[in-house]
């Protein structure tokens, strides 16, 4: 089974990624790193996924988006942080080349996840003389497209990481119990 974890900056995709990959013994991956790694191999370079964006421009971006998720295929007992705009890429099907896929939105309120992203400042893609204009457009390109594709959402609107991480690993534990998964490391 593989988990796709989707959701704006700051849901906390990597945060309950990371803890609950490790502890159910699933491999982790974060398609911004994923992009990164495979750019900067190809290229011999050393660019964030920003950078990348910005030096390559967004359809080139998103053709090698797009190879890189497909270098996914086939994976199994995984855990995928998703970059926020990698549903929206209509080169990628997160269902397509997956036996037995999950998509999970990880939701937080609209006013908490705001607070969340300005935490540490103005982000690039914002525009900083409209920050309350640029989330409010973002949210509502995004919110809807996360919940027509997700087959369950997880509210991470509570605070605490340690808390979000347990009921998120109960869920987790859950549905692979359902699909008859082995859990044993």
């Amino acid at each position: 089974m593989i988990f796709f974890l989707i959701g704006l900056k700051g849901c906390g995709k990597t945060s309950l990624g990371k803890s609950v990959a490790s502890s159910l013994k699933l491999r982790y991956i974060d398609t911004d790193a994923l992009i990164e790694d495979e750019y900067n191999k190809q290229k011999e370079t050393k660019y964030t996924f920003r950078e990348i964006y910005k030096l390559i421009g967004e359809d080139a971006f998103r053709d090698f988006e797009a190879e890189a998720f497909r270098s996914l295929y086939g994976s199994d007992n995984t855990l995928v942080s998703c970059g926020g705009s990698l549903p929206l890429n209509e080169k990628i099907s997160l269902k397509e080349g997956f036996q037995d896929a999950k998509i999970i939105y990880i939701y937080v309120r609209p006013e908490a996840l705001k607070s969340r992203i300005l935490q540490g400042g103005v982000p690039a893609f914002f525009d900083p003389e409209d920050i309350d204009g640029s989330f409010n457009k973002m949210w509502e390109e995004r919110d809807g497209t996360y919940r027509t594709i997700c087959d369950d959402i997880f509210d991470n609107s509570p605070v605490g990481l340690e808390h979000a991480s347990s009921r998120f690993y109960n869920r987790l534990v859950s549905e692979m119990m359902n699909k008859k998964i082995d859990l044993k490391p």
